[in-house]
């Protein structure tokens, strides 16, 4: 569903409603949820189109060959039936190839609240824009604050990830006014909240909010959204139980790099040292060499690393000269868990997921870039990676991620923090004094090693019989 509303006055509104969602069926009754769906990655995934329309138009070219008639069929025998089949989704992509690139929207903290309140009233099998408390889009927005200039909501059912519901609102199958697509392109919009639930017919659903203008107690959404301490508590709500800790950030740009690296026009610094090391190619052991005919099983042929050759960098260094950035017990969050003093960093080592496609390779971070040290309003936050030389990435991967998962020297991946309970075992857990695999092992050893050496005790009546044998 969508509603557009654009202020005539503050008394009168124009509003236009249409319904757009159907239940989507499974040919052996089982539903596939491939993700959680967070206010960051759906917001993300409009920026990615709002930004690179032609580009995010490769998503939906891909579609193609999965219809049958007008059934869509998805991997797993998912069918979603459709009203047009793939005449849509061919005038979507002529849309977003003649699309211009656009400013991102702004996540608000106040609007996702909003949302969420309208998933959390939907659960039981509602439908639309108003509810039963005879709320409607603009007083739930006020709720948390006063919305100006232009408002919107999209809502859709049924979709598991953050881009089955951003495609299915482009696509806007059935529906000849293409008004949920107009929602995600209207420029005249600038901050988003979203809210994502159960729904008792439907499986799920999704409720996005858009206007031109929000200020939200006392501050402005921009400001809000650039906390890192906006947890998504709304999917709290609107799922009833705790939500991930940590959202996936999509399509970031991603380059290669490598421990050893030499200076080069868009990478300035060499890899010798990194921000947390000085020696950081003696403690790794060498020369991690890129080259895949120099390479096997992930690790160069020449040596064995002593260091997780699965590795990454991201713009941001808690540290300084003597201590820590005065912003980083406010905004990394694992900071108090993992402060060991003023000399060691509460970032090296930690873990992130990356995803490519259907796979996901795990990585320790080991340095800062590319190019930045200080952007936390990414790392930890929602903005978006600052332009640069290498056509603003905002992750750099080692060798090994970069086999793993087929990347190209400049790739698009997700990537989302995780904690070490999270990640299962893989190439990734094999080698490194850094490894918390590796360290967790060695300590089993040694407490194992112990405890038989504390509960030995000699057989005095094997020894006497031995020694009389004698």
């Amino acid at each position: 569903m969508v509603i557009i509303i654009n202020i005539i006055t503050r008394s009168a509104l124009l509003v236009s409603f249409i319904l757009v969602a159907a239940p989507i069926a499974s040919a052996d009754g089982v539903s596939v949820t491939r993700d959680r769906v967070s206010a960051e990655a759906v917001i993300g995934e409009m920026n990615f189109a709002r930004q690179n329309p032609s580009r995010y138009a490769g998503y939906l070219e891909e579609l193609r060959a999965h219809y049958n008639g007008r059934v869509l069929v998805l991997p797993g025998h998912t069918k979603i039936f459709t009203k047009e089949g793939l005449g849509a989704v061919d005038e979507a992509i002529r849309f977003l190839r003649a699309a211009r690139p656009q400013q991102p929207l702004k996540l608000s903290a106040g609007m996702s609240r909003a949302a969420a309140d309208h998933c959390a009233e939907q659960a039981s099998d509602g439908v639309g824009h108003g509810e039963k408390d005879f709320s409607n889009p603009a007083s739930r927005m006020n709720r948390y604050g006063t919305w100006g200039a232009s408002l919107g909501e999209n809502i859709a059912y049924g979709k598991t990830s953050a881009r089955d519901i951003v495609i299915a609102l482009i696509i806007d199958d059935g529906l000849p006014t293409r008004t949920h697509r107009k929602n995600i392109f209207n420029r005249s919009f600038n901050y988003a909240g979203v809210g994502y639930g159960p729904h008792a017919r439907f499986g799920s659903v999704c409720s996005i909010a858009f206007a031109g203008s929000y200020t939200e107690h006392g501050k402005t959404a921009d400001r809000a959204s650039d906390s890192p301490a906006f947890a998504p508590w709304h999917l709290k709500r609107a799922f009833g139980q705790p939500a991930e800790r940590y959202s996936w950030k999509t399509n970031i740009v991603t380059t290669v790099f490598w421990i050893g690296e030499a200076p080069s026009e868009n990478n300035p610094v060499p890899n010798r040292a990194s921000s947390w090391d000085k020696n950081w190619r003696r403690s790794y052991g060498g020369f991690d060499d890129p080259k895949p005919s120099h390479r096997s099983n992930y690790i160069p042929i020449r040596f064995t690393p002593r260091q997780n050759p699965f590795y990454c960098a991201l713009p941001y260094n808690d540290k300084t000269r003597n201590g820590h950035r005065p912003e980083a017990p406010r905004v990394v969050p694992w900071f108090k868990e993992a402060y060991r003093g003023p000399g060691a960093s509460t970032c090296k080592g930690r873990w992130i997921a990356i995803r490519k496609g259907d796979r996901v390779v795990y990585a320790q971070w080991e340095d800062s870039g590319p190019f930045r040290t200080d952007h936390w309003q990414y790392v930890f936050g929602n903005e978006r990676p600052k332009p640069n030389l290498n056509q603003g990435a905002g992750l750099d991967v080692s060798p090994a991620v970069r086999d793993y998962l087929n990347l190209r020297d400049t790739d698009v991946t997700d990537w989302k923090f995780v904690e070490f309970s999270e990640v299962p075992r893989g190439p990734w857990s094999q080698l490194g004094d850094n490894n918390t695999f590796v360290i967790n092992q060695r300590q089993e050893t040694k407490t194992v090693a112990r405890g038989a050496i504390k509960s030995w005790r000699p057989n005095r009546k094997i020894i006497a019989k031995a020694t009389s044998d004698l």
